[in-house]
C-alpha cells in the first residue's frame, strides 16, 4: 500500500467500524461528492454462500457487516488509478476497481456511498 500511495493515492481507507466497505470508503471522501460501488465488480470467496446459508444472513448484511469480500478499498483519481493497479499486482496484492466517485447534486452535501 506504501508504494501504491507513493503511485498517487488519494486517501486510503481500511475496515472496520461496524460498516467496513462503505464506512471505510465514506472516510476517504470530501463532502460533494457520491461513490458508486458496484457489486458486479469483484467476486465475493465462496465462503459468504457459506455463511449465508448456515447463518440465514440477508445479502445486505454480508455487505454490512464483512463487506463481502472486499479487505480494503483505495480512493484515487481516475487517471492513477492503471498505475496503482500495476503497482499492487507487481507487490503481489489483487485489485479490483469497483467504483467512481461523481459530484453529487449538492456540493455542499456530506459525501455518500452507494451500493449498486
Amino acid at each position: 500500500v506504501r508504494r501504491a500511495a507513493s503511485a498517487g493515492v488519494d486517501g486510503a481507507s481500511a475496515e472496520p467500524d461496524g460498516n467496513p466497505l462503505a464506512g471505510s470508503v465514506l472516510r476517504a471522501l470530501p463532502r460533494g461528492v457520491v461513490a458508486r460501488i458496484r457489486k458486479d465488480r469483484w467476486t465475493p470467496p465462496p465462503v459468504f454462500g457459506l455463511i449465508r446459508a448456515l447463518d440465514g444472513l440477508e445479502e445486505g448484511a454480508l455487505y454490512q457487516i464483512f463487506g463481502k469480500g472486499i479487505g480494503m478499498t483505495l480512493v484515487c483519481p481516475s487517471f492513477n488509478a492503471n498505475a496503482i493497479r500495476q503497482t499492487l499486482k507487481e507487490s503481489g496484492c489483487q485489485s479490483s476497481f469497483i467504483g467512481e466517485i461523481e459530484a453529487a447534486i449538492d456540493p455542499g452535501a456530506a459525501a455518500s456511498v452507494r451500493l449498486e
